[in-house]
């Protein structure tokens, strides 16, 4: 399966994103900081740069996969961010759901 990943260069989020990646799992990796791409790659995943608190800067990517996982947060305003990142991902999985339907 396609995963996509927010928080994939966090402490929880790298080791989730090994263990679907040992599981034989595509992962995409959402991380906020360029320097946070080598730990998402050291996990075996494909880093995406974007910021949690900017759905425009991930939603696209996320619509394209099977799974969203949702790991990350923002120290600025972290419920705001939430909200937002959970209503732009379930958006995502909608959009997938219907795209890829067999009817």
């Amino acid at each position: 399966m396609r995963v996509f990943l927010t928080g994939a260069s966090g402490y929880i989020g790298s080791a989730v994103a090994r263990e679907l990646v040992r599981a034989g799992h595509e992962v995409t990796g959402l991380h906020h900081l360029e320097e946070s791409a080598d730990v998402v790659r050291a996990a075996g995943a494909t880093p995406m740069r974007g910021d949690i608190a900017d759905p425009a800067t991930y939603a696209e990517a996320a619509a394209g996969h099977d799974v969203i996982i949702h790991l990350a947060a923002d120290p600025e305003d972290p419920a705001a961010a939430d909200a937002a990142a959970v209503d732009t991902l379930i958006e995502a999985a909608r959009s997938h759901m219907i795209r890829d339907a067999h009817f």
